[in-house]
């Protein structure tokens, strides 16, 4: 609309002239850049066509490529508020539930190498059957290993009376061979045990949105009124981001992250219960922000 190349040029600032490498920089660092008017965007863009207009020298020329279509002066055009909350809001969202996903996998092996009560019911959802699967193959593990041991000790008996019967004669001795033929076949059976939990291993997993943590976000939203757009992948809409910045939404989101952790597993609480203190920050802090530009008054600051 105002002829700028894009968010990738140098400049690409629609309200002041700030380079990309000023803009990573900490607010305290960086110095009052020139702001934009129509009359420069009309100064740019007639200096880069007069060179050329080699798109890759718009950055000698602040960017502008193109004659601007509004004749609205740039102090009178208001931020992209929804975008940048539905953009930053929706990030923030899923690096949380990322974690909260590997909160529940971390937790699904924990469970895993417990002994489950003999009064446990037949799993009733991916997740559980996910841990039943890992106890399975870790009982193989294990099963694995007492044979593999069983089989070493075989053979260092086999070797020692292979010596001790045998070292006049070429020939070993019956009772010899018959160690080696069961150490042979104890190796084996461990072998495909081995491979058997490998596969189940390989084979088990639940789905992103199927563990009791990522569910507990789930079932926050559902409460507070936001029914993510399903044919959409998922995606949020304004006014979920309202309704989620309000009173103690935010910290309702990320405090049942914690909770969805028994205490059987201090480890993964724990870890837990860092997770849901560093996101309820960011989105106070996100929240804030939402706040601070989504109104009808005139910014002071951009």
């Amino acid at each position: 609309m105002y002829g700028l190349s894009g968010a990738s040029g140098r400049h690409c600032c629609l309200w002041c002239l700030i380079d990309g490498s000023t803009m990573t920089k900490p607010l305290a660092e960086r110095s009052m850049s020139q702001p934009r008017n129509l009359h420069q965007l009309e100064t740019d863009h007639r200096q880069f066509t007069e060179s050329g207009g080699n798109i890759k020298r718009a950055k000698f020329f602040n960017n502008v490529i193109r004659p601007h279509l509004l004749d609205v002066p740039i102090d009178h055009v208001a931020i992209p508020a929804l975008h940048i909350s539905l953009g930053v809001f929706a990030k923030l969202y899923d690096l949380l539930e990322k974690a909260a996903h590997e909160l529940d996998i971390q937790r699904a092996c924990e469970e895993g190498k417990m002994v489950p009560s003999e009064t446990q019911e037949t799993p009733t959802s991916s997740f559980e059957n996910h841990i039943s699967r890992i106890r399975h193959a870790q009982n193989l593990e294990q099963e694995a290993e007492h044979k593999m041991a069983k089989a070493q000790r075989l053979l260092e008996i086999a070797s020692w009376l292979n010596l001790a019967e045998n070292a006049d004669v070429q020939s070993t001795p019956p009772e010899v061979m018959q160690l080696y033929e069961q150490t042979s076949k104890l190796q084996a059976q461990a072998t495909e045990l081995e491979n058997q939990e490998q596969a189940i291993i390989k084979s088990t997993s639940f789905q992103f949105r199927n563990g009791p943590s990522v569910q507990s976000l789930e079932r926050v939203l559902r409460e507070i009124g936001v029914e993510r757009q399903a044919y959409h992948g998922g995606s949020f809409i304004g006014n979920h981001i309202h309704k989620c910045c309000q009173g103690d939404n935010m910290q309702r989101l990320c405090a049942l992250i914690a909770t969805a952790v028994p205490e059987k597993l201090p480890q993964i609480r724990q870890r837990a219960e860092e997770v849901a203190s560093s996101y309820t920050e960011l989105l106070r802090l996100f929240a804030a922000c939402h706040e601070g530009y989504q109104h009808q008054e005139v910014h002071s600051q951009v």
